[in-house]
């Protein structure tokens, strides 16, 4: 459960995410430049939810029952499958001349 390799692996990951998330956020579409960015605040914000994004990972897999970092149950990752071609059509004979 808390101990597993997969379980802190899933809980990073989402928390890497929240963070992106996060930072994209504090910096939002109004900033002209970097340097007009508040960086301290903005990856403060970032760090904050990381950590919080962490904890509910916790909380979440003591409370499962499959120990997983979701809170209803295993997670499932789908893959699209990829499109099926269709077959090749022979080409259009052109059509006879009269004479």
């Amino acid at each position: 459960m808390l101990t597993s390799k997969d379980f802190w692996v899933a809980a990073f990951e989402r928390a890497i995410t929240a963070f992106a998330a996060a930072l994209i956020a504090a910096i939002g579409g109004t900033q002209l430049g970097v340097l007009d960015v508040d960086w301290v605040g903005g990856v403060s914000l970032a760090a904050t939810t990381a950590i919080l994004s962490v904890l509910t990972s916790i909380v979440s897999g003591g409370s499962s029952k499959v120990g997983a970092v979701a809170l209803f149950g295993p997670e499932r990752v789908s893959l699209p499958k990829p499109p099926v071609k269709a077959p090749a059509k022979a080409p259009a004979k052109a059509p006879a001349k009269k004479k």
